[in-house]
């Protein structure tokens, strides 16, 4: 592949920290490089003034749209071609913000039901934000697939909402064994896996990992194709 045609990527971040500098991460880990220059150019505003997303879907405003956009535009400045949000909730202003891009946008939600078309699942979890839940953003694209979504209840909301909130953004270390009870409800209900529609969660996340669908990982393996690379094999 020449040069020419891979593309410089650019990471709207800051939603939070943590995940930011995980999709990051990820990105190194899995893309087939020997050496510096066989990896990704990559530019990333951890922008952390963006208001919080779920609070504005509850709301009903697009307040965080305006600062998103301001950190697209500041990264196609310094020469993105090719922009991601490593925030499964801001993607409920998607079409908005890609308005108001001049490059394209990968739409991480999309992504992972699309992945899991592939992997011919009929029905999976989705721990989330309030928000993701409330804009029904992974029951809208897994819909398109013929896929069905449940959820972990209203107090295994509370749970997760807890876990991101109280613990990773906080900078506390969560215990993954608390959601444990709602997952075996899910499970009940014929899930076949559990996508971690929050980047926060991959985070927490990290035994039986066959059992959950990352969807930050598959951002991360989406945006290196997209960028004309190759994805490392395991």
């Amino acid at each position: 592949m020449r040069a020419a045609e891979k593309k410089t990527l650019g990471i709207i971040g800051g939603m939070g920290p943590g995940a930011t500098a995980e999709l990051f991460r990820k990105i190194v880990r899995l893309t087939k490089a020997s050496c510096d220059r066989d990896h990704i150019h990559v530019l990333i505003d951890n922008n952390t003034r963006i208001s919080d997303r779920t609070t504005a879907i509850k709301r009903g405003n697009q307040e965080p749209v305006s600062e998103i956009c301001e950190s697209g535009k500041k990264l196609i400045k310094m020469g993105a071609q090719l922009l991601v949000m490593p925030c499964n909730t801001s993607h409920y202003f998607f079409q908005q913000i890609q308005e108001q891009l001049s490059v394209p946008m990968i739409h991480m939600v999309y992504e992972t039901a699309r992945f899991c078309s592939r992997q011919g699942f009929q029905k999976v979890g989705v721990l989330g934000t309030d928000g993701t839940v409330a804009g029904n953003l992974y029951q809208k694209e897994l819909q398109k697939f013929g896929i069905e979504t449940v959820y972990p209840g209203k107090e295994g909301q509370i749970a997760v909402m807890s876990v991101i909130y109280d613990y990773v953004k906080a900078g506390r270390t969560p215990d993954a064994s608390m959601l444990q009870p709602y997952l075996e409800f899910m499970k009940g209900q014929g899930c076949q896996r559990f996508i971690l529609g929050c980047t926060e969660l991959p985070l927490v996340f990290r035994k039986e990992p066959a059992m959950y669908i990352d969807s930050l990982e598959i951002l991360a393996k989406t945006a290196i194709l997209e960028a004309g690379y190759e994805v490392k094999e395991d």
